[in-house]
Parts: C-alpha cells; sequence; structure tokens
C-alpha cells in the first residue's frame, strides 16, 4: 500500500498549531513517533497534516507544550463515509423517487379521444374500457389493435380509429363516416310569391286551391300538398 493511498484510507487532519513554543509540540510528536507532514509557517503560526489516528493521541502533548491547536481542513475515507451516512436517507429518498416515477410510467392514467362530432366520445371511452384500456392500466398489456377493432365493430359511425401513446396519455383518435343527406320528401305547400292572376295552373302531384282567373296575393296556397 502506498504511504499516499494509506493517508486517505486513515484519514488526515490539518492543524494549526498557536503558541509561545509551537517547536516544542513538534519536537514531543516526535518523540512520540508521530508523524508530521506538509508544515508550513505563517506568522507565529505552524500548520501541518496528521493522521487522524495520531490526532487523538496528541492531547497530553498539547498540555505539555503549552500551545493550542486546531482543526483548519480534513480529507480522508473516514470522513467521506460520514458524509455519506448522514445523507443516506437523502440518497435513498432520491433513489426510492426515481424507482417509483419509473413505475408509475409503466402505466396509463390518462385516455383522451379526439376527432368526434357526432359520436359520443364516453361511447367510445367505453368500448375501450370493455377491452382493458382504462387509467390504472399497464401499458404492456394494451392490445391496441384488438381495441381498435372493437371500436370499429361497435360503432358503425366510426370509419377510422388509431391508438397513440404519449407517456403517461393514451390517445384514441378516431374518424367519423360522412353520411349522405337525405332530401326532404314530406308533402309540402306551394305559395304564391308575389300578387297576380292565374293564368293556367298545372298540378302534377298535390292538390289545387286556386283556378284560372284567379286573384291571388304574396303567400296564397296555390297547391296543397298530400301525403
Amino acid at each position: 500500500m502506498t504511504p499516499k493511498l494509506k493517508k486517505y484510507i486513515n484519514g488526515s487532519v490539518k492543524i494549526c498549531i498557536r503558541g509561545a513554543m509551537p517547536e516544542k509540540f513538534i519536537n514531543l510528536c516526535v518523540a512520540e513517533q508521530i508523524y508530521l507532514w506538509g508544515l508550513s509557517k505563517e506568522s507565529e503560526d505552524i500548520y501541518a497534516w496528521i493522521e487522524l489516528g495520531d490526532f487523538y493521541r496528541i492531547r497530553p502533548l498539547v498540555r505539555r507544550s503549552g500551545t493550542r491547536v486546531t482543526v483548519k481542513a480534513y480529507r480522508g475515507w473516514p470522513f467521506f463515509s460520514k458524509k455519506i451516512w448522514r445523507r443516506k436517507m437523502l440518497v435513498l429518498g432520491a433513489i426510492m423517487c426515481l424507482i417509483t416515477i419509473q413505475i408509475l410510467a409503466s402505466y396509463i392514467w390518462f385516455i383522451d379521444v379526439v376527432g368526434t362530432k357526432a359520436t359520443s366520445p364516453l361511447k367510445i371511452s367505453a368500448v375501450a374500457q370493455e377491452f382493458g384500456l382504462k387509467p390504472g392500466v399497464l401499458k404492456d398489456t394494451i392490445q391496441s389493435k384488438k381495441i381498435e377493432n372493437a371500436i370499429l365493430i361497435a360503432i358503425p359511425e366510426v370509419s377510422w380509429v388509431s391508438i397513440n401513446f404519449t407517456g403517461t396519455r393514451v390517445v384514441i383518435e378516431v374518424v367519423e363516416k360522412t353520411l349522405p343527406k337525405q332530401d326532404d320528401k314530406a308533402p309540402a305547400n306551394i305559395v304564391s310569391d308575389r300578387d297576380g292572376i292565374i293564368t293556367e295552373i298545372i298540378a302534377l302531384a298535390g292538390q289545387p286551391a286556386v283556378k284560372k282567373g284567379d286573384t291571388v296575393r304574396k303567400g296564397d296556397i296555390l297547391i296543397k300538398g298530400v301525403a
């Protein structure tokens, strides 16, 4: 094991040594075989790195040397693992949140029906639900083609249907059939659109209400419609 790796595994502390004779503290550490490294001096203070295990041994030496030692920094595995342990609930919560989101994304929660005019969207949704398409169902269990065919069979007004997935939403898109308009063949009266005198009247259907020579006004019935 390299010295650098050993220091990381054991943990290191950077200390500041203050007092009238900080050199005395260093000499005591040497006598006790406590290794200090990275020594530097700023004004009257001395800075040094010490292994975490040795840091707990220096209290008697601090009293004997009449100095004061404060911690300025620390590094290594013991401090890193402690930080992880403190934040374990946060990390665990984040992991559980990601798992929950992934699980929820595997289900369908919203269903929309688009393209309807004459047909009720509720009617289409009811058919889809009958064949397993409903909120809370797992995506992989949805048989899109089977549901599309079921809607076409159950609702004659629909000529085309497509089921599309967008995240946790399903869109049922339909196209309705265009039915030809039926002519109104119910009997109706023929009325005059102006004032005048009847010179001739020919009724191919219905019953004449006036005869040749009659005077009529706008809105008078000329021929009565009969069933």
